[in-house]
């Protein structure tokens, strides 16, 4: 994506669709917020961890600043939830069985896209650029060209 979006950069400027609504999505929705998702995801496991250890000191008094931390973050499943229903719905004979799949995404396949994005960017940064539906025989050859 990053690439697609390094390829038509000059979009923007030239007031095209692509880079004014397309190049800007990808960076905040592609790009930014999978950066940011683990940083959220340790705050909710300190905000949890402060939680419990006021709980196991019978402490009543735990902050509503918690509170409001940890049910904003269970809201963002639950809207997610929520939108995968609305979806089944809306499809004509949905496989109402793979329903049961939504948890696998969201503790499985999310945490892999962080990854992924953390080593593009890493990647992009460095200089290290991957090639697009090259051979195997071309990128090896065009790895000799450069040694």
């Amino acid at each position: 994506m990053m690439q697609t979006a390094w390829k038509h950069r000059r979009a923007a400027r030239q007031g095209k669709p692509v880079g004014l609504i397309s190049i800007p999505d990808l960076a905040v929705f592609g790009v930014a917020l999978p950066l940011l998702s683990p940083i959220a995801d340790l705050v909710v496991l300190g905000t949890l961890a402060d939680v419990t250890f006021e709980a196991m000191r019978e402490n009543t008094n735990v902050s509503s600043g918690s509170w409001m931390i940890l049910t904003a973050y269970l809201a963002l499943p639950a809207l997610d939830f929520l939108r995968v229903i609305v979806a089944f719905i809306y499809q004509r004979n949905a496989p109402w069985g793979q329903l049961f799949l939504w948890p696998f995404q969201r503790l499985l396949y999310q945490p892999l896209l962080y990854i992924t994005v953390y080593r593009a960017v890493i990647r992009a940064l460095s200089g290290h650029l991957t090639t697009w539906g090259g051979s195997e025989n071309e990128d090896t050859a065009q790895q000799a060209r450069q040694v």
